[in-house]
């Protein structure tokens, strides 16, 4: 009798396991696209942003080539998933973007129109990979490190719309104050983070001190604009924060 229990409770692990795995993976998958996404609107506000510092009067080639460089690799991680939800979005932002290229630099006027339907397009694709994250189980560290990159990367957009002017940010919580709401969630993320993850306390404390160096300037809007510096330190930290492996005892369970 014990061994027929025992048996079967082995069968159900056997199973469970690749289950789990899967769902990991499915999980890992779907915040890529999330993050990739925001590189994408990121380096392409800092290529189009006419109150960016201009070298030699023309806009820097390198925000131009990541945006192409990260909606292509963006492409590679929506098309194995699936899922025209994913996919219509991802199509209506390479469509655009391609537009604005074919626009003179004389019309600079216009390019806020176009970026606002890509901006759109991106919170369409950002909210229907939430919806597929969502229904992941997945261990609370897991969800905490990856809500703290994604807060990140979306002060990063916020920042980069309004310095544009002309712009909406679609992905708000209709908080009177975005700056501050984001900053609190970030600031608590840290927290929870840093109490989950403490075999990698060190790599999230220098994350901290980065966040807190940009911080003020992207809290504080005076006539001085940061935004490589904001995209540089937010793009930094993200990265890093998405590199972290996750390891089953290197949880610590709230």
């Amino acid at each position: 009798m014990l061994n027929r229990v025992f048996n079967r409770v082995f069968l159900i692990a056997l199973l469970a396991g690749p289950m789990f795995v899967s769902a990991s993976e499915s999980a890992r998958d779907l915040q890529a696209i999330r993050s990739k996404a925001f590189d994408v609107c990121n380096s392409a506000m800092l290529h189009f942003n006419p109150n960016v510092d201009r070298r030699d009067g023309g806009r820097d080639p390198r925000h131009a080539e990541e945006y192409r460089q990260s909606l292509k690799q963006l492409r590679g991680l929506v098309d194995p998933v699936r899922d025209t939800r994913l996919a219509a979005p991802l199509e209506i932002m390479e469509t655009l973007l391609a537009e604005l290229e074919r626009l003179p630099s004389s019309d600079e006027p216009r390019y806020s129109h176009w970026l606002n339907l890509i901006l759109q397009a991106h919170a369409d694709l950002d909210n229907r990979a939430a919806q597929l994250y969502a229904a992941v189980p997945l261990s609370p560290a897991q969800e905490s490190l990856d809500a703290l990159s994604l807060n990140l990367a979306r002060l990063d957009l916020l920042y980069q719309t309004r310095t544009f002017g002309a712009l909406r940010f679609f992905l708000s919580d209709n908080s009177s104050d975005p700056f501050k709401a984001l900053d609190i969630k970030i600031i608590d993320g840290f927290d929870k983070t840093e109490e989950l993850w403490p075999n990698h306390s060190k790599v999230i404390s220098t994350s901290r001190r980065n966040y807190y160096f940009v911080r003020r300037s992207l809290l504080e809007h005076g006539e001085d604009l940061v935004q490589e510096s904001a995209a540089y330190y937010l793009g930094k930290i993200t990265r890093t924060l998405n590199s972290l492996s996750l390891a089953q005892n290197e949880i610590t369970e709230p």
